[in-house]
C-alpha cells in the first residue's frame, strides 16, 4: 500500500471539493445562477501587481448573459490541515491578497 505525499493529499481534496461544489452549483444549491456559471479547477487568472499568473485551487466564473467576461468570480482555496488544526491567518491574508489581484471586487472567496 502506498502512502500519498502531501501533494497528492492536497489533490485528492481540491477533487473532492470540486465535485461537491459542481454538484451542487447544477442542483442549484449555492447562490450562483447554474445555468451562467462554469466550475474550473487549477484555472489561472492574471495579477497585474504580480505581472504573472495566480493558479487557483476551485473556481466558478458567472457571466451574464451578452457579456465577454465574467461578472462575479468566485474562488476557492482549498486547505486540509486536519480537523484539530485551525487555517493559520497568513494563509487567509494571503488568498485575501491574491483575490483581490485577480478580480477586485468583483471575487468572493
Amino acid at each position: 500500500m502506498n502512502k500519498l505525499n502531501t501533494t497528492q493529499i492536497g489533490d485528492e481534496f481540491e477533487d473532492k471539493v470540486f465535485d461537491i461544489i459542481s454538484a451542487q452549483l447544477s442542483d442549484g444549491e449555492l447562490f450562483l445562477n447554474g445555468k451562467l456559471s462554469k466550475v474550473f479547477k487549477k484555472k489561472s487568472y492574471y495579477s497585474k501587481d504580480r505581472e504573472k499568473y495566480i493558479i487557483t485551487d476551485v473556481s466558478i466564473e458567472t457571466t451574464l448573459p451578452n457579456a465577454d467576461k465574467f461578472s462575479i468570480l468566485t474562488v476557492f482555496e482549498c486547505k486540509n490541515y486536519g480537523e484539530k488544526h485551525a487555517v493559520p491567518i497568513d494563509d487567509i491574508e494571503e488568498f485575501s491578497s491574491k483575490l483581490s489581484q485577480i478580480a477586485g471586487h468583483n471575487v468572493k472567496g
